[in-house]
């Protein structure tokens, strides 16, 4: 949590320049960004995901693609006489058919998640088609993993996120705007839960049923996301988003077990059509 608080620091330390031209900053009430900071969206993305633990080989490595979809909901409004309060919410899911792998062993796993994630900030438009918005975000992310022949099948994985971002979009026309979001934080409260394969509940006199807390470590995310809405306010959007982040290692557990620290990172490619209320 150290980590986070010192992004946070550093980050709102940054934003003072920005806070200071809001002040004078350009306030249009007919901005493209606007209409794209106030709507809601529904799509089909697909999740590339990479994972493996931090360990000398063998170590636990999956990979492959997930289809999904995804849906999302943003406002960028006046709140108790402040312009461009902004808030987004966004839910993502995934499932399919991934590679998991153990030194020589390979075979095909079952991959489900689920993603969701809320970010609130403040909105500075500099000039009707340049913003920026600093915010602070967090997030949620539950996953199953079934691996028929593994030591575990099936395994649940899930965490929460914290951490700071900024959004900077750029209108090209009054239809067509460009965005690109990043943001640091950290994984809190991540756990595991898992029962074990019957083979090796015998071999190695293991409980059925293991649970692990996972170590606290970082989050870092990015994206860039193209917005097309019409006079009518119907339209169109493409995205692409990245994702890393670590689970720290558990510690030993009440049966002698211990989870091992690892890495995850991920690509999600989006399209999907969305509505302006603005």
């Amino acid at each position: 949590m150290k980590q986070v608080a010192f992004a946070v620091t550093v980050f709102f330390g940054l934003s003072l320049p920005a806070v200071a031209i809001a002040a004078t900053s350009y306030q249009p009430s007919d901005s493209p960004i606007l209409k794209a900071n106030n709507s809601v969206s529904i799509g089909f993305n697909d999740i590339h995901s990479n994972y493996a633990e931090t360990l000398q080989s063998p170590a636990d490595v999956e990979n492959g693609w997930t289809p999904g979809f995804h849906v999302g909901a943003n406002v960028d409004t006046t709140l108790f006489g402040i312009n461009g309060i902004y808030g987004d919410f966004g839910y993502s899911y995934a499932s399919g058919k991934v590679t998991y792998s153990e030194g020589n062993f390979s075979e095909k796993a079952g991959h489900t998640e689920n993603n969701v994630h809320v970010r609130f900030g403040k909105t500075f438009l500099l000039t009707n088609s340049f913003g920026i918005t600093p915010y602070v975000m967090g997030g949620y992310r539950w996953w199953h993993r079934s691996v028929p022949n593994g030591v575990a099948d099936p395994e649940n994985y899930s965490n929460a996120y914290v951490g700071v971002g900024g959004l900077f979009q750029y209108a090209i026309t009054n239809d067509l705007s460009l965005s690109f979001h990043g943001g640091i934080g950290e994984v809190v409260f991540a756990s595991l839960s898992g029962k074990t394969n019957p083979y090796y509940v015998v071999k190695y006199n293991s409980p059925a049923e293991q649970k692990f807390s996972l170590s606290d470590r970082p989050y870092y995310t990015a994206g860039l996301k193209a917005t097309y809405i019409n006079s009518k306010n119907l339209g169109l959007y493409a995205d692409v988003d990245y994702r890393d982040f670590m689970y720290g290692a558990s510690g030993f557990n009440q049966s002698g077990f211990e989870e091992p620290s690892s890495q995850t990172s991920q690509f999600s490619f989006g399209v999907g059509i969305m509505y302006s209320y603005s």
